[in-house]
């Protein structure tokens, strides 16, 4: 999974979102083109495996929960 790390006019350069760690920080980076469409990916592949990432729980839960707050008393 990738977040953006810099938007110029044509590309958007992308990184791991498991950049953030200093100690195991993934080196893995794609640049999106937007003339062609094309996606570039770096010489460097992830350091964790792909199930590594924790999957957010989805908002319709948390608007149920938000509901429930206000109506109790």
């Amino acid at each position: 999974m990738y977040s953006v790390e810099r938007k110029y006019h044509a590309s958007i350069n992308w990184v791991c979102t498991k950049n953030s760690n200093l100690l195991i920080r993934c080196p893995a980076r794609c640049v999106t083109n937007t003339n062609d469409n094309s996606i570039k990916l770096s010489h460097r592949s992830h350091n964790h495996a792909a199930n590594l990432f924790k999957v957010h729980k989805p908002r319709q839960f948390t608007r149920q929960r938000r509901r429930h707050r206000r109506s109790v008393p």
